[in-house]
């Protein structure tokens, strides 16, 4: 996925200011598509240059003003082309310097390689409080669309973070306990 798709997809729903799309991006898909401030700003000029979104300048007082963009027509089939396509491409890059370390984890000081496990699964626990908030928290954004079907699908990929997740921290144990018997055995 690019970014210039989850933008357009928010989108969908309403018209957001750059702001606003900072602030969704954070409270519902940061767990699995994290984006800085800049880049959606950046996007946002890039998609309006290509027709995808359209901007209007809001007058507010004692406020700065802003520019609140909307999808256009382009927008939604530039959208709906993406969301049809085949998406295998993109699940299967995988770059992980964490495991790189752990294949090659025989030469690492145990002591150090076991601190590295237990700070990854301690923010992998953080990290799943966070997700059964949002979770939780669903329907708050449920009223936003107001429609049942889109939380379905929400709750589908709240459920495949919270279960990769679980893994993790399932892995994160089992390493720790593989590399104290390790220890032992030297």
């Amino acid at each position: 996925m690019s970014l210039k798709h989850g933008i357009l997809g928010l989108l969908t729903y309403r018209s957001m200011s750059g702001y606003d799309l900072m602030r969704v991006f954070k409270e519902s898909i940061n767990f699995f598509w994290t984006a800085q401030t800049s880049q959606i700003y950046r996007d946002l000029d890039n998609l309006e240059k290509k027709g995808f979104v359209k901007s209007r300048m809001v007058v507010q007082d004692k406020k700065p003003n802003k520019k609140i963009y909307e999808i256009t027509k382009e927008g939604k089939e530039e959208f709906i082309k993406w969301i049809n396509k085949s998406a295998i491409k993109e699940m299967s890059t995988i770059r992980d310097g964490f495991l790189m370390k752990i294949f090659f984890g025989a030469t690492a000081d145990f002591k150090k390689l076991k601190e590295t496990i237990e700070t990854y699964k301690a923010f992998n626990e953080e990290e799943y409080k966070r997700l059964q908030q949002v979770n939780e928290e669903l329907g708050k954004f449920e009223r936003l669309v107001n429609d049942k079907k889109e939380s379905i699908f929400w709750k589908l990929t709240i459920d495949k973070g919270l279960l990769s997740i679980k893994g993790n921290i399932e892995w994160a144990n089992h390493a720790l306990k593989t590399i104290e018997e390790i220890s032992r055995e030297e």
